[in-house]
């Protein structure tokens, strides 16, 4: 008895304080079993219970006689498309960010910027190297008139990579309006591919002053990778075909300008700059970097130009490989300065 009771002064036997602890925890164990007790009863009830339907269990609702109209909902118009916001036509809106492999070239922000300069891109190889007129590749792909006006003292003041503002000498282009050639490789196919290499502004900011030193506001630059074994050049009925005798692999770069309304012009392509390619893999490599970096999915080849605008190449002369007289060459280039003093005087 000692170990769960004790005896006051009087001799009155008390409860030890640990046994008040157990019986207290015995307690609050009871209570929790026979409340556990309970609701296994009662789920075991439910679960034996006679199936009785939904009907006899939900209270009975009858429909209102005059039913609440739900809230409209609008319908999609199949024939309305959402637009996209305009393009900026503006220079002054578009962000040119660096390009850590550039000190000078830049990307274009937004996108959309490029694509009028790959439409003026597309006129180039299709007047320059699969046999249109320079009025009918302007005609098929929308210009007003052709997006190309010569030099004629043959400098414009633009960047290199590396280097600028600086003079950059220019080689001019045919543009008699019933010029044609074409660029091709061994299999007769056209293998002529721009690259965009990069963009800048024609001004510098010094404080507040700002200073212009070019004739548009914005210049891009590419790489024009040709694989040829032959240039042919048409003119009325003179034609002249030019061989080698073997495949040559070589890059310029070709300069365009901003005018205006999302229309650029071709400036020219650099005087004296060739590159002889020696390594097709490593080229292809550098066109996949560049293509990355400024966000373009595709090449500009002959490829791109029929897939985005329907181009395929113009028919041949007839027995075109026999022309190789230079006379009919020189005979052409009388026929251009012909016309060039004809329309501008500027003959020789």
């Amino acid at each position: 008895m000692n170990l769960f009771t004790y005896p006051d002064v009087a001799g009155k036997r008390h409860l030890r304080r640990y046994v008040k602890a157990a019986l207290l925890i015995a307690f609050v164990l009871g209570i929790i079993a026979i409340y556990a007790g309970a609701q296994r009863q009662e789920i075991r009830s439910v679960l034996e219970a006679t199936p009785v339907s939904v009907a006899d269990i939900l209270p009975s609702w009858t429909p209102s006689p005059e039913p609440v109209q739900p809230s409209a909902t609008p319908t999609p118009n199949p024939d309305v498309t959402p637009t996209a916001p305009p393009c900026p036509t503006d220079p002054e809106e578009w962000t040119l960010a660096d390009l850590f492999t550039s000190q000078n070239y830049k990307r274009i922000y937004p996108d959309c910027v490029y694509d009028g300069l790959a439409r003026t891109v597309a006129w180039t190889l299709a007047s320059q190297a699969l046999g249109y007129t320079g009025l009918e590749a302007g005609q098929v792909l929308g210009f007003s008139e052709i997006p190309y006006v010569a030099e004629m003292d043959g400098l414009i003041t633009g960047m290199t990579d590396t280097r600028g503002p600086i003079p950059i000498s220019l080689n001019s282009f045919i543009t008699h309006p019933d010029f044609r050639s074409w660029v091709l490789d061994d299999s007769g196919q056209t293998d002529v591919t721009y690259t965009l290499r990069g963009c800048y502004r024609t001004y510098t900011i010094t404080g507040t002053e700002k200073n212009s030193w070019g004739d548009y506001p914005v210049i891009c630059t590419l790489s024009r990778d040709a694989v040829a074994s032959w240039g042919v050049f048409s003119l009325g009925e003179k034609q002249f075909a030019n061989s080698s005798g073997e495949k040559t692999m070589y890059r310029t770069f070709v300069m365009y300008g901003y005018t205006s309304n999302g229309v650029w012009t071709l400036i020219g392509e650099q005087k004296d700059v060739v590159m002889p390619i020696e390594d097709l893999e490593q080229i292809d490599g550098d066109r996949r970097f560049m293509r990355d970096s400024h966000g373009i999915n595709t090449p500009w080849d002959a490829a791109w130009l029929n897939a985005t605008y329907g181009l395929t190449s113009q028919p041949l002369p007839t027995d075109w490989q026999l022309h190789t007289d230079p006379a009919e060459m020189q005979a052409i280039m009388g026929e251009f300065n012909a016309y060039l003093a004809q329309t501008t005087g500027d003959g020789p």
